[in-house]
């Protein structure tokens, strides 16, 4: 294998993180782990609508409260509508990644993600203007799976099932972690026993932790810091556990191509989870 010289390989880094970062939208960021979201089915409502979150006004002051009404029900009129609501502390959630407003469809199910609010409540607008909201709801599960009852404005999360899902979650993300961080490793490392054991304890102790903590997490859109403050500290853990263990061809180590690798490798893995993420979502 020839030499590679450290230079080399954060330049190549480099490179391709500054390509992939202007493919995407500037406001996104990702793992491989699991992303906050509502699955939520809506029963009783009228034969057509359109269905949003609404989340805590947390910063700044509020305005008097909205009316609930809608003038012209167009679906220009009632994303306007949305983008100014607030009412009691509560306001419009806008995820950056879009999804934030539906109209009916057949099943009456609908799928909210990336950073949604906690609390929330339902705002449904129906064809004549009406403006309806359900009750406070505090979500439980990191994944949520709500039914949304038009008729009483129950709005309830159901919990069954869940211990399973979050294991399969937190093995899905860690493998799919794995298997995208070997790839970059081969590429950085020869995939010799002694750096493929290193690879494992790095991206064990912290790519399980950090799931799980995210998991049980009960934070709205604060998770977003959280989530950057844990990513740099991932980089950072696992590229001291490389220094320490990982070596080339010739047996030698390298702090600078250790810490190169563990961020290249954790970006593409933080990549690869929103991608996963939107295609699941457009499947939804």
């Amino acid at each position: 294998m020839k030499k590679r010289k450290i230079s080399t390989w954060y330049a190549f880094a480099l490179i391709v993180t500054i390509v992939f970062l202007g493919l995407l939208p500037q406001t996104v960021h990702a793992d491989s782990g699991p992303k906050p979201s509502i699955d939520l089915e809506v029963t009783g409502a009228p034969d057509d609508y359109y269905i949003a979150l609404l989340g805590e006004i947390r910063y700044g002051q509020t305005r008097v409260n909205s009316k609930l009404k809608v003038d012209e029900v167009t679906t220009q009129k009632v994303e306007d509508y949305l983008k100014d609501f607030q009412y009691e502390g509560w306001g419009f959630f806008e995820s950056p990644l879009g999804d934030n407003l539906y109209r009916r469809n057949e099943t009456g199910e609908y799928r909210f993600w990336y950073m949604v609010p906690n609390p929330f409540r339902v705002i449904l607008i129906d064809m004549n203007g009406e403006v309806h909201m359900s009750d406070v709801l505090h979500q439980w599960e990191y994944n949520a799976e709500c039914s949304f009852d038009f008729s009483t404005g129950s709005l309830i999360e159901h919990n069954a099932g869940a211990i399973v899902k979050r294991i399969l979650v937190i093995l899905g993300s860690y493998v799919i972690t794995l298997a995208i961080e070997l790839l970059v490793l081969n590429g950085f490392y020869p995939l010799k026993k002694k750096n493929l054991f290193w690879f494992w304890l790095a991206n064990t102790v912290t790519n399980i932790p950090f799931n799980i903590y995210l998991l049980h997490s009960r934070l709205g859109f604060e998770i977003l810091f959280v989530w950057i403050l844990l990513e740099l500290l991932v980089v950072f853990v696992e590229g001291c556990i490389y220094s320490f263990g990982m070596t080339d061809d010739k047996g030698k180590k390298s702090e600078g191509k250790a810490f190169c690798y563990s961020t290249f490798a954790n970006f593409l893995s933080a990549l690869a989870g929103i991608m996963i993420q939107l295609i699941y979502n457009s499947f939804s």
